[in-house]
């Protein structure tokens, strides 16, 4: 049981966090093998068709101001810091290791991996709307960055879960949590403004670049700008019919 924790919040949010919740209750591991694993489905290419224009628009010229308005329109959903925790433990430990460690960038990025704000009392939170986050000499929240896996990567990437609804950023569809990724919605490795610089990696790998998205999606994007996503990868698709997808 999630107990009060959650009492501060809506009588309809309060359902959709217990939902959520009982749903990471039936997750068995990690769908990382298979034949076309990644590959799209028609119902995958016909949610990110409908969605083109606006996901263009969204990612526009890839700037962090830009790509942040975004990243929180999907991510609407205001969930307290107490219920991500209390939810969060009651995952199963499979799930929770999945969490720990999501979209992690390897050696590039190391120990600069975005864990959350610093706290005024020193601890870490990932509730951007906290009003105890610390603030540096120019106003903005203290980050907290380290390695991963790690618990507050955990709960970080759990409340992307619950602010989006569960709900692919991209098509719209229901999240697998088997076979969903952390996505960097301009990828760490983008280079259409020349070599990502130290700060573009910051920038990226932050919480203001993150959305979940299915497996098949994040795969299909990887580095590309959307413009270039949808011309490379979803375009070509669009025609097809279902028959020739079973096919």
């Amino acid at each position: 049981a999630l107990g009060p924790t959650i009492n501060d919040m809506s009588g309809d949010m309060q359902e959709n966090v217990i939902h959520m919740t009982a749903i990471g209750q039936l997750y068995g591991k990690r769908d990382n093998a298979g034949f076309m694993k990644n590959a799209f489905g028609y119902a995958d290419v016909q949610q990110l068709t409908r969605n083109r224009k606006n996901l263009i628009e969204a990612y526009g010229d890839g700037s962090p101001e830009h790509v942040e308005k975004f990243v929180r329109a999907v991510r609407k959903n205001k969930i307290p810091e107490s219920a991500v925790e209390t939810s969060f433990k009651a995952l199963p430990k499979s799930l929770q290791n999945y969490l720990k460690g999501a979209g992690s960038g390897g050696k590039k990025i190391g120990k600069n991996h975005f864990l959350g704000y610093k706290r005024k009392d020193g601890t870490t939170t990932s509730d951007i709307n906290d009003p105890d986050i610390q603030k540096d000499e120019n106003g903005k929240p203290v980050e907290v960055r380290g390695g991963v896996p790690s618990a507050a990567r955990g709960m970080l990437v759990w409340r992307i879960y619950l602010e989006q609804g569960g709900v692919c950023a991209y098509t719209g569809m229901p999240l697998d949590l088997e076979s969903m990724d952390l996505e960097h919605v301009v990828g760490l490795e983008n280079s259409d403004n020349g070599e990502p610089t130290e700060q573009d990696y910051l920038d990226r790998e932050n919480e203001r670049n993150h959305v979940l998205t299915s497996s098949r999606a994040n795969q299909n994007k990887k580095d590309k700008n959307m413009k270039d996503f949808f011309e490379e990868r979803v375009d070509k698709l669009s025609k097809r019919s279902k028959e020739d997808f079973d096919k």
